[in-house]
């Protein structure tokens, strides 16, 4: 999601719903048509996040956080026992109920080996709902199918400006007051 003016976060670290009741509901309804759902170590730090299909009817997909060091607070709503949860970082591999982290190498590229370890576990669909540091890495390296973007008719002036997408949007909606806008990667 993102303001009028591109902006899909407040320039100071605090939680600000852009879209509607509508665009939610919507957005949870796709979760429960995932396989799973990333995102990064500071979108739970400041969202708190559950990444649950809490407002469709449905399964939960998998919860997966980027947490490199581990310094997430297992209080957070990720860490619920109302989906599983897997855990990239670079210190363990341990099962603990539905919480498993799995270790991986942040010297190296690190979307590669979070793609190959949810090949492996038979993870064929993830939303990534990440903050922009993380959506960027998705779209730089070109490994994005469709991005899904709902534009808000708040306007921020100051804040994180969303990550770009030169492809033309092939679809357009109204969801309540917001705009749905749908675009496909053209250089798959």
């Amino acid at each position: 999601a993102e303001s009028a003016d591109k902006k899909m976060a407040l320039s100071e670290p605090k939680q600000f719903w852009f879209t509607g009741n509508e665009a939610q509901q919507l957005s949870h309804r796709w979760r429960t048509e995932e396989q799973a759902i990333l995102t990064g170590r500071r979108t739970v730090e400041i969202d708190d996040c559950e990444l649950t299909a809490r407002l469709w009817q449905g399964k939960n997909p998998l919860r997966i956080v980027v947490d490199r060091k581990l310094s997430l607070s297992l209080s957070k709503k990720i860490f619920n026992s109302n989906a599983s949860t897997l855990v990239f970082n670079e210190i363990k591999n341990e099962d603990i109920g539905t919480l498993t982290f799995s270790k991986i190498n942040f010297e190296q590229n690190v979307l590669p080996q979070i793609l190959n370890e949810l090949y492996l576990r038979q993870i064929q669909s993830v939303i990534i709902e990440g903050g922009a540091e993380t959506l960027q890495h998705f779209l730089q390296q070109n490994l994005w199918d469709e991005a899904r973007i709902f534009t808000s008719p708040t306007v921020l002036g100051n804040g994180i400006s969303s990550p770009t997408i030169t492809n033309k949007f092939s679809e357009e909606q109204t969801i309540g007051a917001d705009t749905l806008r749908i675009y496909f990667n053209s250089h798959l």
